[in-house]
């Protein structure tokens, strides 16, 4: 195989279907790296071209380009390669899809961490308070995340009250008193109360949270956020 004539196709190739995906040297550079492991008939080097196709893949899927993007800059090899076509090209197809599905997956998972973070607010209050707000769906994923932030945001600070505000959320349900009776068993809550504020019906959800065991004074409930947060900043 002549690696530089088939490079010089490719790329003219990519430039015509705009598919370069990148400065033309930069570009240029990397698919050489992929014609010199092509034209490495031992398994080694067919090992790391997979590799390098998988990464770069997934990293186009990553950055939320189409997988057709991808698939289409190894169809134009296949044109580039001509008469020396090779036979591993279908496997690098198949890498191409698994590996662009997971970048995309990665990238949709960021963009689910960014929407529940603006599901589940935190602010702090310096020497009062850190408090989470919960707008919105009461989904296990936004609970969960929301906690987790909780606790991270509270430990090695003063702040002695850690409080989570629901009234931006529809009524608290089971799942929600679930999740309450796991937070209270998590070692970064140990010494802790919660305080929850925003409660529609505190005698209600103090009924279920007893039925589920949560240990009292664990947690308490409230109507208001002005009255979790209470008078005196000594009071837990």
């Amino acid at each position: 195989m002549d690696t530089r004539r088939v490079l010089e196709r490719w790329l003219t190739l990519l430039g015509e279907a705009r598919l370069l995906m990148g400065p033309r040297d930069a570009v240029a550079s990397e698919l050489s790296g992929w014609l010199e492991q092509l034209a490495d008939p031992s398994p080694e080097a067919r090992d790391e071209l997979l590799r390098q196709v998988a990464l770069h893949a997934r990293a186009l899927g990553a950055e939320g380009r189409p997988a057709s993007a991808a698939l289409g800059q190894l169809h134009l090899l296949h044109d580039a390669l001509g008469d020396d076509e090779d036979a591993g090209l279908r496997e690098l197809e198949r890498v191409t899809v698994d590996a662009h599905a997971s970048g995309a997956a990665a990238r949709g998972q960021r963009m689910q961490a960014r929407l529940l973070e603006r599901s589940a607010p935190l602010i702090h209050i310096p020497g009062v308070a850190v408090a989470g707000f919960l707008v919105g769906s009461m989904a296990p994923e936004v609970l969960d995340a929301l906690f987790a932030r909780l606790l991270q945001a509270v430990v090695g600070t003063p702040e002695p009250r850690l409080i989570l505000d629901i009234s931006g959320a529809p009524r608290d349900d089971e799942t929600f008193h679930h999740t309450l009776l796991g937070f209270t068993k998590l070692p970064d809550f140990a010494g802790r109360v919660l305080r929850v504020s925003g409660v529609e019906d505190p005698d209600r959800t103090a009924e279920a949270l007893a039925k589920l065991q949560v240990p009292p004074g664990r947690i308490r409930l409230f109507a208001r956020f002005e009255d979790a947060l209470g008078p005196r900043v000594n009071d837990p």
